[in-house]
């Protein structure tokens, strides 16, 4: 009967440091875990922010291109209305001079210096047109690179979101996985055994 309850509690011990020895190393492969989870979650928040960051940079880069663009193209407009009145005096003051029977006249003489002073003011309106038409382009293109730079840092900011999708699918924050992964002690040999069986009276059987 003793070497039974000796046995027993062989027997007990061994299971208990089994116990512990198993739990031990699953908390041990849990903290792995937990600060695989934590680098992740970190990286990815890095990640996130500084593509969120660009995204507002180049959101503010659109919205300034687009307003350079459209007062540019106010701008051109402007121009090209001033150069079709300048292109309606000229018409004007040429239909004049061919009016006149005296080609050496004193009125003569000023229509021409008026129609010389309006087709270089023209020239000039001209050159400025060309120069506004050509920054129009300039932006157009700019205003498209900046849509482009926005899908992109949109494109990347959501897969960088998706991969802690895991952590929303399950309804737990990163910490609440945290400590649902800790919160298994490992059991301490020095907690006491299981009470040893009392011996019942009677007859010794076994030997000793």
């Amino acid at each position: 009967m003793k070497r039974t309850a000796i046995l027993t509690l062989i027997v007990l011990l061994l299971a208990s440091i089994g116990a512990s020895v198993y739990l031990f190393l699953d908390q041990k492969v849990n903290k792995k875990l937990i600060a695989d989870k934590d680098n992740t979650i970190a990286t990815h928040a890095e990640l996130i922010s500084g593509l969120a960051e660009k995204r507002k940079d180049a959101d503010r880069e659109l919205a300034a291109a687009k307003k350079s663009l459209t007062d540019n193209e106010s701008a051109t407009a402007r121009l090209e209305s001033a150069n079709e009145l300048l292109q309606v005096k000229i018409s004007a003051v040429e239909s004049k001079l061919s009016t006149q029977t005296d080609g050496a006249g004193e009125a003569a003489e000023k229509l021409q210096m008026e129609l010389d002073a309006l087709k270089l003011e023209a020239a000039g309106k001209a050159s400025e047109l060309a120069a506004s038409e050509a920054k129009n382009s300039s932006l157009e293109a700019q205003v498209t690179d900046h849509l482009t730079r926005i899908e992109e840092h949109t494109a990347a900011l959501a897969k960088a979101e998706a991969s802690l999708k895991p952590f929303e699918e399950i309804g737990m924050t990163p910490d609440e996985i945290k400590k649902g992964l800790m919160k298994r002690p490992v059991l301490s040999l020095s907690e006491p055994l299981p009470p040893r069986p009392a011996q019942q009276a009677g007859k010794i059987t076994d030997p000793i």
